[in-house]
């Protein structure tokens, strides 16, 4: 029905998760590397490949940059970046997970409490972002926590010069940047954010 009415292709359907809670999806998806979920995950990677190697162009030396959004809270757009970018780091590739939700940080749900220093420390720290990153050992994928906005404007934030100079930064060093955005309709970020996608 979305594709008729659209006429934008559907990439994927994700299921819910089997587990409800956060902390255990990581176990899950790694010890059900065939569950449904996981099936799925691998289905919309594949199609994001596809895709990508279609609209690639020069000499493909950057990374690519991915934007993962919803239209409103609880859709699941948080479990799929992770699920994404789990499954895409199982495959040898060098991956980076970022926090792009500077007013509602669910990573240490799912992570725990694994870095004091967050996405503002990597975007202000030019030569020294790396120092943000966090990589878990079970997946091998880096990490980048939200953390907070330290009282800026998240929005003023993702529009800056500095978030698209990091960005252009971590390209240089990933093949696959997963960005778990805000949803699109209460806050304009995911949109700021999407122009570097």
């Amino acid at each position: 029905e979305l594709q008729k009415a659209f006429g934008i292709p559907v990439i994927g359907a994700i299921p819910r998760a089997a587990t409800k809670n956060r902390r255990a999806l990581l176990a899950y998806a790694i010890k059900r590397p065939s569950s449904a979920i996981m099936e799925a995950i691998r289905d919309l990677r594949t199609s994001l490949s596809a895709s990508e190697t279609r609209g690639r162009q020069g000499d493909g030396k950057d990374g690519t940059v991915l934007v993962m959004t919803s239209s409103v809270p609880a859709e699941g757009k948080t479990t799929s970046s992770i699920l994404l970018a789990l499954n895409s780091a199982a495959l040898d590739k060098k991956v980076l997970l970022i926090e792009c939700d500077l007013r509602r940080s669910t990573f240490r749900t799912y992570f725990g409490p694994r870095m004091e220093l967050g996405l503002l420390h990597a975007i202000e720290q030019k030569h020294d972002w790396e120092s943000a990153v966090w990589t878990e050992s079970k997946t091998n994928m880096d990490i980048i926590f939200g953390g907070t906005s330290k009282g800026r404007n998240a929005a003023d934030i993702f529009a800056s010069e500095d978030f698209s100079d990091f960005i252009d930064q971590a390209k240089q060093k990933y093949d696959l940047i997963v960005l778990d955005s805000p949803p699109v309709l209460p806050v304009p970020d995911a949109r700021l954010i999407a122009k570097l996608s």
